[in-house]
């Protein structure tokens, strides 16, 4: 009995950059020494690289300027071991 799978190999990555299809559409970008899939959207900015936010480092101004804690408020939450 014929199995009703077929084995396919799949795209690697430098098959993908060759890619007519990704291609024709601009779907790279040259980014730095290499290239990147393009964004999901069109924007009047570039795109951004850099290191991401780390944990908690909105913690206090989103306190402060969203939900308006004042000072004691936040240093009382910090306190209690709320941020971790």
């Amino acid at each position: 009995m014929a199995s009703a799978w077929r084995i396919r190999r799949l795209a690697s990555s430098l098959d993908l950059l060759d890619s007519d299809h990704l291609n024709e559409r601009n779907f790279w970008e040259a980014h730095r020494a290499g290239m990147l899939p393009g964004l999901p959207w069109r924007a009047s900015f570039g795109r951004s690289s850099a290191a991401a936010p780390e944990l908690g480092a909105d913690t206090e101004p989103v306190l402060r300027e969203v939900l308006t804690c004042s000072a004691t408020e936040i240093a009382a939450l910090r306190q209690a071991g709320a941020f971790g």
